[in-house]
């Protein structure tokens, strides 16, 4: 019906799109960005179908189109881009696509080049995680906070900060300590720590 019954997805993620450097569909309206663009948004009316001539005759392509806050714009992803990335497109995914604006048919296409989903996108910009321990954590409590962190071992430092009446003290983990942004971590964490317990740091983008 064209409205979100829960509020638009993409509301939570403004912050991580504009790390990103993703213009929107008002910026293209407007005429702000012009050729190569980054874009994030929700896939939408999803179309795949089968070349039917040319070089590309039997390959797959997708048609579909990407909102966000702002409108909404026609996408199009080719063969050899379907192959490479198509299989992040699903409808109703939140994706960031990479691409060139294109005129068709008196309006504007984006020729989709890369997409990728956005929580892994926004993965790549977290340089540190902070862990806010409450005062008074329990030991069985820390036994679960190291397990956590060793069974998801990967690069990124970890700052544990622990909350004493007055002030904060900050710890760096050793380095056996850092994690990798595994998708069910963050819920992991809160399990054991309480809500709003991990703090992420990003660092410039590329």
């Amino acid at each position: 019906l064209g409205f979100y019954l829960s509020g638009n997805p993409l509301y939570e993620h403004g912050e991580t799109l504009a790390r990103l450097g993703a213009a929107t569909t008002a910026d293209i309206r407007e005429g702000l960005v012009d050729g190569a663009v980054t874009l994030g948004g929700i896939v939408t009316r999803l179309r795949r179908t089968k070349i039917k001539s040319g070089a590309n005759t039997g390959k797959m392509m997708a048609r579909f189109v990407i909102e966000d806050l702002h409108g909404a714009l026609p996408a199009a992803l080719f063969a050899e881009a379907m192959q490479r990335c198509g299989g992040a497109l699903e409808d109703g995914a939140v994706v960031l696509l990479k691409g060139t604006l294109r005129g068709r048919e008196s309006e504007t296409e984006l020729s989709v080049d890369d997409v990728t989903l956005l929580a892994d996108a926004a993965r790549q910009l977290v340089w540190s995680i902070e862990l806010r321990l409450p005062s008074g954590l329990g030991t069985r409590e820390v036994l679960r906070l190291r397990d956590a962190l060793v069974e998801n071992a990967g690069e990124l430092p970890v700052t544990l900060t622990i909350e004493i009446p007055g002030f904060d003290v900050r710890i760096a983990a050793p380095e056996r300590f850092r994690v990798r942004l595994a998708p069910n971590l963050a819920g992991i964490l809160e399990t054991i720590l309480g809500p709003g317990s991990i703090v992420e740091h990003f660092g410039p983008v590329n």
